[in-house]
């Protein structure tokens, strides 16, 4: 489906400049009720990790678990946000080539990126992303009692007591039922770069949830 303003679809409710992602999850849930879908897996990529945390949160009995696709679910930092977001409305290209220019395989990937994000006008694409800036999850982390998969580009910490310290950069400290799997030779977009082994990772994390 495509979120609350892309695709050419209205929305989202913006609230002090920022996209309400807590009125998106509670569209997703209602969704997920309204097509029959219970119980239901989520699988959100970076940015819809948050999202798809929100959507179970307004609903939890309605979902079995949440994958996270390279996502996060706490604040980005604003200094690495803000200048993307400002460029965007001078040089779009430019903007997104700097922000998304390490996490691509290719020079081709970038493209196929860069021409879904065309699908959102800039001021929602600036919306949602200064809603990244501020605890997405609203000091709700606590309650996602469902079990969790991580699924991280990038092979896994050289140290591992340096391993905690990632985990709370991306707000995922204090999850018991979270599990992370990495793809060392994947980038941001683990489904495009591994896609079988993303799937099957999805699927065995699915199979052990029963209904």
């Amino acid at each position: 489906m495509d979120l609350p303003g892309s695709g050419g679809t209205p929305g989202p409710v913006v609230v002090d400049g920022r996209a309400d992602l807590r009125a998106v999850g509670k569209a997703l849930a209602a969704l997920v009720r309204r097509e029959g879908l219970v119980p239901c897996l989520v699988v959100g990529h970076s940015m819809g990790a948050p999202i798809g945390a929100l959507t179970i949160l307004e609903d939890p009995t309605a979902f079995r678990g949440l994958v996270l696709a390279d996502g996060f679910l706490g604040a980005l930092p604003a200094e690495l946000l803000d200048p993307m977001i400002v460029a965007l409305m001078t040089d779009s290209r430019g903007a997104l080539k700097a922000w998304f220019g390490d996490e691509v395989t290719s020079q081709a990937q970038f493209e196929r990126v860069y021409a879904e994000c065309l699908r959102v006008p800039v001021p929602t694409f600036q919306a949602y992303g200064r809603s990244l800036t501020r605890d997405p999850l609203q000091g709700r982390r606590g309650d996602l009692k469902l079990p969790m998969l991580m699924v991280a580009a990038g092979p896994a910490a050289a140290d591992p007591a340096k391993a905690p310290d990632y985990l709370a950069f991306l707000g995922l400290t204090g999850l018991p039922n979270l599990r992370v799997v990495n793809f060392p030779k994947a980038k941001h977009w683990v489904m495009w770069d591994m896609p079988e082994e993303f799937l099957i990772a999805v699927r065995a994390f699915e199979a052990g949830l029963g209904r």
